[in-house]
């Protein structure tokens, strides 16, 4: 009886041990962690906006965490942040530039969930707008090119490289098309094109070339200026590993 005792001691023991080693090793077994696990990823985020107006700042658009205890923000040192930017939504924070400031700014989010908090930072380019009248302003795309590895998913932001005029009145229009061997995901931050985050995936063991193209009609697809467009495409590759 004794000997028994002993074992079932033993075995409790070692059934503890390895619960604890399953609880500190998150990465390996995340996809199959007991629901009472507190298991979110925060992802740091990089936003262009203009010196001439407030932004929208959705920094949970890339983060795992749907329901939290509590988010705070800290503020960066060339602008402000501000709650409630838009519809009283707290996962939307605005951000509003000192007056004239062009260049680099950063803050910092935190957010905690079920007793785990965890931060990641929000990174701004603070630009001047290119064109203070829109009639000086000329749409041009550029080509892109995107490499990626077998199985391997690849972010690409498409219109940073491109100058696109937005005309007042007028309803800018964009259309997509392809690829033929992935998916082409938008992470869209609401906060104009350049903060447009594209996502390929291409299909299951592809290696190969592959295309995605995009047109843009500066004052719309319908009407007398349904021929004014430009069209480029995105070059993919999907080498093996």
């Amino acid at each position: 009886m004794k000997n028994d005792m002993n074992l079932r001691k033993t075995f409790s023991l070692v059934l503890v041990a390895g619960l604890l080693s399953l609880w500190g090793c998150e990465q390996v077994y995340e996809d199959v962690a007991p629901i009472s696990f507190t298991n979110f990823k925060l992802n740091d985020d990089l936003l262009y906006v203009y010196n001439t107006k407030d932004s929208r700042v959705y920094s949970a658009v890339n983060d795992t965490v749907v329901v939290y205890d509590k988010i705070t923000y800290n503020q960066p040192v060339h602008g402000e942040l501000y709650p409630n930017y838009a519809n009283d939504n707290p996962d939307i924070m605005g951000y509003k530039p000192k007056p004239g400031y062009v260049g680099l700014d950063s803050a910092t989010y935190e957010v905690c969930s079920g007793g785990v908090c965890k931060t990641a930072t929000i990174r701004f380019v603070v630009e001047a707008p290119q064109f203070s009248d829109p009639n000086d302003c000329e749409t041009i795309l550029v080509e892109d090119v995107l490499e990626t590895t077998v199985n391997t998913p690849k972010e690409i932001r498409i219109f940073l490289n491109d100058v696109i005029c937005y005309y007042p009145n007028e309803n800018w229009t964009v259309k997509f098309w392809g690829p033929n061997n992935g998916t082409m995901q938008v992470m869209n931050y609401w906060e104009g094109v350049k903060n447009d985050v594209l996502i390929y995936r291409p299909n299951k063991n592809f290696v190969g070339e592959d295309i995605y193209t995009y047109r843009v009609y500066p004052r719309g697809d319908v009407g007398i200026h349904a021929d004014d467009y430009q069209e480029v495409n995105v070059k993919i590759t999907v080498k093996s590993r």
